[in-house]
């Protein structure tokens, strides 16, 4: 199954297991990063579900999710956020 096929099943399940927040824009970057770096469809799932919902606190919305791109969670893999 392709990277990105996992990737779809992953961000869809996540999207039946927490209705509330559904899908937000930056999920795929997570779940890619785990996807791309070996963990399977099932490890990849849980570690969004962690990051969303322990990391973030469920405030997927404001700027917990800064802190997870800042470089804290994803040191080693380039991604980050730009501006203020």
């Amino acid at each position: 199954m392709s990277h990105a096929a996992i990737l779809f099943r992953v961000l869809v399940a996540y999207a039946t297991r927490n209705p509330a927040v559904e899908y937000v824009q930056g999920m795929n970057l997570i779940a890619a990063h785990c996807i791309v770096n070996g963990m399977t469809e099932e490890e990849s799932f849980w570690m969004l579900a962690a990051i969303v919902e322990r990391v973030c606190g469920g405030h997927f919305y404001d700027n917990h999710l800064r802190w997870v791109f800042s470089g804290t969670l994803f040191r080693d893999s380039g991604a980050g956020v730009r501006g203020t």
